[in-house]
């Protein structure tokens, strides 16, 4: 969620200055320079992307939209080499400019005569992708570049994917709102229905440096900023599923994730282990009627003292619903589990 976004700055980098404009569903919008906002895509997990507002301005016609583009400095933003690579999406809603491929077209003209009549700036390398997102809405105007490339989800990290993965900035964000509900080391945690090992894998890299090649890496003017570790409460990762096939492929990774066959509702669990489980759901996976109940009375008849459960389910029972979420189009819900005081 967007909360847990602001916190996950805040906690990796808290003595740097920015500010929050708003927080609306779907993003946040803060103001900082550039350095920082490379430095929150290098090391952020529970980032999507990151946009870069270029300009904005009122605008009926496209005379006027291929002037305004054209005024901009596009060499701070885009070599003249990216050209051929370039990619605008534009959107409108309420708007006299109601042609969106004619926007792009109108954009992309008035950019490329403008890089070329700019002067080109010395030993110069991009921090940008070469795509930018028009937004008009009501005739208002907005031009913002994209500085990550593809989702960060993304992390390239294996080729193996699973029925309905999980996507790891959902993963990664359902972590760090478990690692502020359990006690805070020498836990386990378990996965016993892991699927492609999103959250473990997740855990594993939760303090590490996307492995991208952003191309902000190659700029000269990028700094590193040194950013505080999230402490994590779990020293061992564990991950189960009843697919044989699906462990065997799992352990080609040579992770130091134990991942091991097993029936969850054959399992036994250990007073330190912290369950955590993103079960089948959904009208594309076929599950049985009992399946949710028989899954809720293993955890509550067993050693365990916390268990978390991502669904579709609004509630479950003896379950505290702690974070709503979208994912694949459909509601979810992350729910917790704590066997003292069941709440």
């Amino acid at each position: 969620s967007e909360e847990i976004l602001v916190k996950e700055i805040n906690q990796r980098f808290p003595s740097y200055e920015y500010i929050v404009n708003q927080i609306n569903h779907g993003g946040i919008e803060i103001k900082t320079d550039l350095n920082f906002a490379c430095n929150l895509a290098l090391v952020l997990k529970t980032l999507n992307k990151i946009i870069m507002r270029v300009e904005e301005f009122k605008c009926r016609d496209f005379p006027k939209l291929y002037k305004k583009t054209a005024n901009i400095s596009w060499r701070d933003f885009i070599d003249l080499n990216q050209i051929d690579y370039l990619k605008i999406k534009a959107t409108s809603h309420k708007s006299r400019l109601i042609q969106t491929n004619r926007i792009e077209a109108t954009m992309k003209k008035s950019i490329t005569k403008s890089l070329k009549a700019q002067a080109p700036k010395k030993s110069y390398s991009s921090p940008f992708t070469p795509e930018i997102i028009v937004s008009i809405y009501d005739d208002s105007c907005r031009i913002n570049i994209n500085l990550t490339g593809e989702l960060l989800h993304k992390r390239h990290q294996s080729n193996f994917i699973n029925q309905a993965p999980l996507r790891e900035t959902i993963a990664a964000s359902i972590l760090l709102k478990v690692f502020d509900r359990v006690p805070k080391e020498n836990l386990e945690l378990i996965d016993p229905m892991c699927g492609s090992g999103s959250f473990l894998t997740e855990l594993l890299n939760i303090n590490n440096h996307h492995s991208r090649n952003f191309n902000f890496l190659k700029n000269q003017n990028f700094k590193e900023i040194m950013f505080r570790n999230i402490p994590s409460p779990f020293s061992s990762i564990i991950g189960k599923d009843i697919n044989p096939s699906l462990i065997r492929e799992l352990n080609k990774r040579k992770s130091p994730i134990k991942f091991k066959q097993n029936d969850f509702f054959q399992s036994n669990f250990q007073k330190n282990q912290i369950l955590i489980m993103n079960p089948p759901y959904g009208k594309r996976l076929k599950i049985e009627d009992d399946f949710y109940p028989k899954i809720i009375s293993k955890i509550t008849t067993s050693s365990l003292e916390y268990a978390f459960i991502l669904s579709d389910k609004n509630q479950l029972n003896h379950f505290r619903k702690i974070l709503s979420l979208k994912h694949g189009g459909l509601n979810v819900h992350l729910h917790y589990y704590h066997k003292i005081n069941k709440h």
